[in-house]
């Protein structure tokens, strides 16, 4: 029996080229965003070992295939130095040689591409910006109008299913990124839309939930931008605390009387958070990748497993729009901290040498109750119940303490669930104990990896009694213990109750 359905909604989720650009790019190329970007051009995505041909192979059906910052200007470009090449929205003929014709022809080749190679669609990178001259006075929101409508169009006919709007001169501006929004709703109704808050930067942080509170004038700017937007990135992070900063604004999003429109969908996208985003009903936009180069990858780029677990999750409790009065966030803060080595030289976002330290709430829950933890040392908590599938998703998270990154702190964890429902689990535990609103001693308890395609009934390992359902934290690791070398994916597994 496959717990897993084969049918995939509409999710939003993508893999997003940047971080393995940075990662793959050769050794003599800098470090700075000018190298990265450089590595944007139709053999690493492509090529023989290209990113987008050999990647992800399990799980693109999934997901869209996003290309990031450097798609659609010359190579060589600088920020701030060349701002205004940004925001053309065509192919640079210089990256894509192989893709000809007119720009609209040009993107409709590579979407075909990417479509060939199984992946569900194209998403791009949208500079917040018209491009522009040196020294031209930025654009009204009037004259930007049209050009924005007419990319919309061209996009759409070319089969770009997502626009990722980023920085650009215009991105503190709400009525620019409204007016975006309006311009795909009328020239591209099919298309997805991506915007990102104010008050995130920079990316270790600005705001403490439960200790702080954005300015009014913030929180007025993001209630406006989540109700324009079909998905809301939490934005970037320092990668040794993903997992706090993302709790964090997380909290203050929902600090903040946020609440989606029926003009889009509202959700909010956590990055390459994967089992937060799986647990609290957010999309996730992949940045970890599947090749290993000493002396570049982090921790979570050797949890490829974590991604497909995450993204197969969504196909039973898919993400869903964002309502601040549906969230609960703890009032215990936990703190992380990690002691950055000296390096020349030291690159954005500028930590080098430095001891950073960061505080975030421990358990965040959309829809359900706050899950719990005993213990010394605790992992983050997040859970929810699926409106949409009535699921339940419950994820231990990692921690960065004691001079160890992304570490799974296992420990006893308990949750209420309410009805019997399906239900995943992910991360790593001492042991898991679900409450039910019924007795369920009488069930059968089957257990799949999501990675997998088959279940196991497991009822002889857990124990039920009455209205609850206690699983040993070795049971979850040993469903998932088949990883390929060098994965150190926590596991994620899918529990239904059974007759």
């Amino acid at each position: 029996m496959n717990l897993i359905p084969d049918r995939i909604p509409e999710t939003g989720d993508y893999y997003c080229t940047w971080a393995t650009q940075a990662r793959i790019r050769p050794m003599e190329m800098g470090d700075d965003a000018k190298d990265v970007r450089e590595n944007m051009n139709e053999d690493v995505l492509f090529g023989e070992r290209g990113i987008l041909s050999e990647y992800m192979k399990e799980i693109r059906p999934d997901l869209i295939a996003l290309l990031d910052d450097g798609w659609d200007v010359p190579p060589g470009t600088r920020n701030p130095e060349n701002t205004g090449r940004f925001g053309s929205l065509e192919p640079d003929p210089a990256r894509f040689p192989s893709f000809t014709g007119t720009p609209e022809e040009r993107l409709g080749k590579i979407c075909r591409k990417i479509s060939s190679l199984g992946w569900r669609g194209t998403g791009v990178w949208v500079a917040c910006q018209m491009p522009f001259a040196d020294g031209e006075a930025p654009e009204t929101v009037d004259k930007a109008r049209e050009y924005w409508e007419d990319r919309a169009a061209m996009c759409s006919r070319a089969g770009i299913s997502y626009w990722k709007v980023d920085w650009g001169r215009m991105s503190e501006n709400a009525d620019y990124r409204v007016m975006l929004t309006e311009s795909v709703r009328k020239r591209a109704p099919g298309l997805m839309i991506e915007h990102y808050p104010r008050g995130m930067y920079p990316p270790f942080g600005k705001y403490v939930c439960g200790e702080d509170r954005m300015i009014d004038d913030e929180i007025m700017y993001n209630r406006r931008i989540l109700e324009n937007s079909d998905f809301l990135r939490t934005y970037d992070v320092l990668g040794e605390f993903s997992t706090a900063i993302t709790m964090n604004r997380v909290g203050l999003l929902a600090g903040s009387w946020l609440c989606a429109s029926d003009r889009c969908r509202g959700i909010l996208n956590v990055e390459d958070s994967v089992y937060l985003g799986a647990a609290l009903g957010c999309s996730v936009g992949v940045m970890r990748h599947q090749r290993f180069e000493k002396g570049r990858e982090r921790e979570s780029t050797a949890r490829y497993a974590e991604v497909v677990r995450a993204v197969r999750w969504h196909r039973i409790a898919p993400p869903f729009a964002f309502r601040s009065d549906e969230v609960r966030v703890s009032d215990r803060l936990l703190t992380d901290s990690y002691a950055y080595p000296p390096r020349e030289p030291d690159v954005w976002p500028f930590v080098a040498g430095k001891t950073m330290s960061f505080r975030a709430p421990e358990a965040i829950s959309r829809r359900c109750e706050l899950p719990r933890a005993e213990g010394d040392a605790i992992p983050f908590l997040a859970a929810s119940k699926n409106p949409l599938t009535g699921a339940y998703s419950i994820a231990a998270l990692d921690r960065t303490t004691g001079g160890k990154t992304l570490e799974y702190l296992p420990a006893k964890v308990s949750a209420y669930v309410g009805e019997p429902c399906d239900i995943g689990v992910f991360g790593r535990y001492e042991s898991l104990t679900l409450e039910f609103d019924r007795d369920i001693s009488g069930k059968r308890v089957l257990m799949q990896d999501i990675f997998s395609d088959s279940a196991e009934d497991v009822t002889a390992g857990v124990r039920r009694v009455s209205g609850r359902l206690v699983i040993p934290g070795e049971l979850i690791d040993r469903i998932c213990d088949r990883h390929n070398p060098g994965d150190t994916s926590a596991p994620g597994i899918a529990i239904k109750l059974a007759d």
